[in-house]
């Protein structure tokens, strides 16, 4: 294709649009006829399935029509060696205080919405929840992020394919305290793929952090087997924004070194150096195209701005 990134960056303004467009017919429906109330894990499979799932696909066939490339190969769905997937699963670990420490420092500022919201899931099964916060987003949002749009921006620099669609997978939650966090990983995970050639690294990644958080949220929700750990929490909500970013950043310095020697063992494995000497080769003009995203990225950044300040608004006439 002549450019590409032109030809992704519109596939990504669909998946916006689609992704604003179903969730709220789903919202309207369920809200006006109660014979649509569907479970919360059809409606959140809707959703990805209209409108990430089906895009990604569409734009992978688009690909193999104009340039003979095989829909495996456009989205990443390469084989993942045993050594590779034992590092990722640990990997999956370890970036979860980074995270936090990240999320602590954006604490400090905005607001969570996020934990509020998912906690009213939790009062679905366990399996169907895993499936609703943890394999949904970790299939989907992958196959947008870093399937269809690292192959989009392939024929850019490596710090550009690994932060701007990470800044699109850091919008698409709408909450600048979770948006924080989400870039971060999003860029860690882009470089995964980068490394590996597979998205399955990111999927596994991105399946064990949502998976692990959802689980020791459900159990804290549901049983009474976390009383101990709920009084240590309530503790912590107690303790200042200042002691909760202290903790958060010990738990970060004792991953964060087992985590870049783990990211060190991924590029021994599969030869990262010279394919990093492969992606230097940039061609001119590779910028064509970007002007789309930017906007993409505006209108994003203004509906976090918009969920931001009508959150609170939200919250007390729920109180009500």
């Amino acid at each position: 294709m002549r450019n590409r990134l032109k030809t992704v960056n519109i596939f990504a303004f669909v998946v916006l649009g689609l992704f604003l467009m179903v969730s709220a017919v789903i919202s309207v429906l369920t809200a006006l006829i109660p014979a649509f109330s569907l479970p919360t894990v059809v409606q959140t499979s809707l959703i990805y399935a209209l409108a990430f799932g089906i895009p990604a696909v569409i734009y992978a066939l688009y690909v193999r029509q104009k340039e003979g490339q095989p829909v495996h190969v456009t989205l990443s769905f390469r084989k993942l060696p045993v050594k590779s997937l034992l590092l990722c699963i640990a990997l999956g670990f370890l970036i979860q205080p980074v995270l936090s420490f990240v999320a602590s420092l954006a604490s400090l500022v905005f607001q969570d919405i996020t934990t509020s919201s998912i906690q009213g899931m939790a009062e679905m099964p366990l399996v169907f929840f895993i499936i609703t916060t943890g394999i949904l987003p970790a299939f989907f949002e992958e196959l947008i992020c870093r399937g269809m749009m690292l192959d989009g921006y392939r024929n850019t620099p490596l710090w550009y394919m690994l932060l701007i669609p990470a800044l699109f997978f850091g919008m698409l939650h709408l909450n600048f305290q979770q948006i924080s966090y989400a870039v971060v990983a999003g860029v860690l995970l882009a470089y995964l793929v980068k490394i590996t050639g597979s998205i399955w690294s990111s999927m596994i990644v991105h399946l064990i952090i949502n998976g692990t958080q959802s689980l020791l949220l459900w159990i804290t929700e549901n049983t009474s087997l976390m009383d101990s750990v709920g009084s240590a929490a309530a503790l912590l909500e107690e303790a200042s924004p200042l002691m909760t970013l202290i903790s958060a950043s010990i738990s970060a310095g004792v991953a964060l070194p087992l985590f870049i020697l783990c990211i060190f063992a991924l590029r021994r494995i599969h030869g990262f150096e010279e394919k990093k000497k492969a992606m230097a080769q940039v061609p001119m003009g590779w910028h064509q195209g970007s002007l789309l995203m930017y906007v993409i990225l505006g209108i994003m950044f203004l509906m976090a701005l918009l969920v931001e300040f009508l959150m609170p608004y939200l919250n007390a006439a729920a109180l009500r």
